[in-house]
């Protein structure tokens, strides 16, 4: 209801999820890795500090300013993992979204002219074993591919002066953006993909809060957009936010009187809904 009523949905500080290993498990890895890359492709120093970033930093109002933000999404609309893992006590939905819908997902807050906002990616979760060379290595060359691509990009210079410089922070930035869209390989039953929001440096003022049993939990509204409004269409002010296409109750004691209410939730919000019960046989009353 939360999120109808807001358009919007809460990105965690990738930290304080329930995976512990998230980001460091590849961070970890590639640097592991680079000195004996080195000895082949000496493109890539082996000393180089990828958990180090650039001395230029803005003022920062908090220890966040930082850290990627990120909320998830599975390609299986009903599965008993999920159900067991989500929704305890036979309650809860799995809400199928529009992916054109969440490829144009941005901080949720009016841009003005001239505003700094880091971008908001979608993409599949890519799982990995780092006890594989070859995984750890297919990782360092797209990471190479990425930052070689944007260091071109800013002007022909010349390789080992300033270009270099550029290639380096750039290469950080490509390792930072693999390792937070990248999982140990025991998490691929759950099929995911990610909203990433790579920092809020400037953009501190979006930072928000919510309690649960032993601390805070940082997190960042990201507005979900309308189709109209993801593909540019002007006339989608004004009309029905469509961003949702189908929800699957899942399994309840209660099904006819939740799928009546959710239909006519849905019904009063003007949204045109598919609404599924789920077809796995689990009780757990």
């Amino acid at each position: 209801m939360q999120i109808v009523d807001g358009r919007s949905i809460w990105a965690t500080a990738i930290s304080y999820l329930n995976d512990t290993t998230e980001r460091q498990y590849v961070m970890k890895a590639v640097t592991n890795r680079l000195p004996q890359r080195n000895i082949l492709d000496n493109s890539i120093p082996a000393s180089l500090d990828i958990e180090s970033t650039s001395s230029y930093r803005p003022k920062a109002l908090t220890l966040l300013a930082k850290e990627a933000f990120v909320t998830s999404f599975s390609v299986y609309k009903d599965s008993l993992m999920h159900w067991r893992a989500y929704c305890p006590q036979q309650s809860g939905v799995a809400i199928g979204f529009s992916t054109a819908c969440l490829d144009k997902a941005n901080i949720d807050e009016k841009s003005q002219a001239g505003m700094v906002v880091a971008p908001v990616g979608f993409g599949q979760i890519r799982y990995v074993d780092v006890s594989l060379q070859e995984d750890v290595d297919r990782l360092i060359d797209d990471a190479k591919l990425i930052a070689t691509f944007l260091s071109t990009q800013l002007g022909n210079i010349t390789p080992g002066g300033e270009y270099m410089l550029r290639f380096r922070e750039f290469f950080r930035y490509a390792v930072e953006a693999i390792a937070c869209s990248s999982k140990h390989s025991s998490f691929q039953p759950e099929g995911e993909y990610r909203l990433l929001l790579s920092n809020i440096e400037y953009r501190e003022n979006n930072l928000k809060f919510r309690p649960v049993r032993s601390t805070l939990v940082p997190y960042v509204p990201l507005h979900i957009p309308s189709r109209f409004e993801a593909t540019g269409d002007i006339a989608w002010k004004g009309k029905t936010w469509d961003a949702v296409a189908n929800v699957v109750i899942g399994p309840t004691a209660n099904m006819e009187l939740t799928e009546r209410a959710i239909k006519s939730f849905f019904g009063m919000k003007g949204m045109d809904v598919n609404v599924e019960r789920s077809k796995i046989p689990y009780r757990d009353w």
